[in-house]
């Protein structure tokens, strides 16, 4: 049975990055503010980051 993980918390090398200024591995959920969600906008108009989303989004950026 897979012991419970919290939300953030280092499973494989997938779930972080290597940040050389901090000179330590760090979970690319903490890169980003904690996601409000705005009650006036519309279903559309939400972009909930995630996991994925950030690590492509970084990984983009840093490749362009």
């Amino acid at each position: 049975m897979k012991p419970d993980v919290k939300l953030g918390e280092i499973q494989t090398v997938f779930d972080s990055f290597y940040d050389p200024e901090e000179g330590r591995w760090v979970p690319w959920l903490s890169t980003v503010p904690k996601y409000e969600i705005n009650k006036d906008d519309t279903y559309l108009a939400l972009s909930i980051p995630t996991i994925d989303s950030i690590r492509m989004k970084n990984l983009a950026v840093m490749l362009l």
